[in-house]
């Protein structure tokens, strides 16, 4: 079995952990709505009320995988500007982003459609990990970080759901956007 990405640093025990890659399994495969705790144990193969064991509710699974997916966001980010770093950090992070949200739609899906679970430590030092890259990024301009993250936000769920008009390219909304908030943002476009 593999690991629940950035699984250390979320504090899960081995079983939990094990059901937790398993129900992120499900989600990737079958979509939130197969999310379910029924529908976890069976893939386990094991009663659904052995899960209580492990995890509250069916929302304590969800907090173990957004955290560990924010994880794996952060890292994934933190990869790209180690990757690139004579580029602007904020279109790093920007790009690094949408490519994220992309290659990973259904966790992408369930960390954006509810609210986060900001009194469940392991979600919100999560949060802080993943949202500091673009902190760094926007420098003290933190009202430009959560309009670049709304945009990114929006275009890529416009993505996702195909409701962008017709005659109009994703990519090219994306670049449209991105260049007038890197343009706000200053000729090098963020801090280190």
């Amino acid at each position: 079995m593999t690991a629940l990405p950035s699984g250390a640093r979320v504090s899960l025990t081995p079983r939990a952990q094990q059901i937790a890659v398993e129900a992120r399994a499900l989600l990737e495969e079958r979509g939130r709505e197969a999310l379910s705790m029924r529908n976890i144990a069976a893939r386990i193969g094991i009663r659904a009320a052995s899960l209580y064991e492990h995890f509250a509710d069916k929302r304590a699974v969800e907090n173990a995988i957004v955290a560990a997916g924010l994880y794996e966001q952060g890292d994934f980010i933190a990869a790209r500007l180690e990757a690139n770093p004579d580029e602007p950090p904020m279109r790093v992070v920007a790009e690094a982003y949408r490519d994220f949200a992309l290659d990973h739609q259904a966790l992408y899906a369930l960390t954006m459609s509810r609210g986060l679970d900001r009194d469940a430590p392991d979600v919100a030092a999560a949060e802080r990990y993943a949202a500091g890259f673009l902190r760094r990024a926007v420098g003290d301009r933190w009202e430009l970080g959560l309009a670049f993250w709304a945009f990114a936000h929006g275009v890529i769920d416009l993505e996702m759901h195909d409701r962008l008009p017709p005659n109009r390219d994703p990519r090219d909304v994306w670049e449209e956007g991105l260049a007038a908030l890197l343009k706000d943002l200053g000729a090098e476009g963020a801090n280190a």
